[in-house]
């Protein structure tokens, strides 16, 4: 019977197990980075998503609004010819107790009717979209080439016309720290017409 030496008797030396650490550390640390990228992009998709059912929602009741006063006499009968002054951000958005309206426990007036759908509207984007913006103007150029992304700013054609637009904003997961610090560009421009 042979006795086997130490060079001779199988196992791993510490060297070999501190590379498989290392090298199973990077794996598992590259991972993570993966996983949290998903969660950001699923996040980013579900803000969007709301984002684009509530700029629908506004543009519709603006588009409802201009049916209705095309009907009374003298009205116009195009968005363009409704003045709509709406720029509101989630600060804004928690609206004084004596400035609110509340339909449901009261009859309402159509004025105050609409009052109130925009205060639950400016209630569920606050509440879905973080440091949201939304703005509906008319804007014949929304998007800036030299920056690369939408703008704030409305300005008509050369004409006077401009489309009706609904502009919405917010902070997406997606977004750096330093974007996030700074108020937020329109990712989300929707035409009323």
């Amino acid at each position: 019977m042979r006795i086997r030496t130490r060079s001779e008797a199988g196992g791993f030396t510490v060297i070999e197990i501190l590379v498989c650490l290392f090298v199973l550390s990077i794996v598992v640390i590259c991972a993570a980075g993966v996983q949290l990228q998903s969660s950001r992009l699923s996040r980013h998709s579900a803000q969007f998503s709301h984002a684009a059912v509530l700029a629908g929602e506004l543009a519709e009741r603006i588009r409802m609004r201009s049916r209705l006063q095309s009907g009374a006499a003298g009205a116009t009968a195009s968005a363009h010819g409704i003045h709509v002054d709406l720029d509101i951000q989630a600060a804004s958005v928690a609206a004084d107790p004596d400035q609110s309206v509340d339909c449901h426990s009261a009859d309402c007036s159509l004025a105050e009717m609409e009052q109130f759908e925009l205060q639950d509207w400016q209630r569920r984007v606050a509440e879905v979209l973080p440091g949201a913006r939304a703005l509906v103007c008319g804007d014949a150029s929304p998007w800036s080439e030299t920056a690369r992304r939408y703008e704030w700013g409305c300005s008509l054609a050369a004409d006077g016309n401009a489309p009706l637009l609904v502009k919405l904003g917010w902070r997406s997961p997606l977004d750096s720290a330093a974007a996030t610090a700074a108020a937020p560009a329109p990712s989300l421009v929707l035409p009323v017409d």
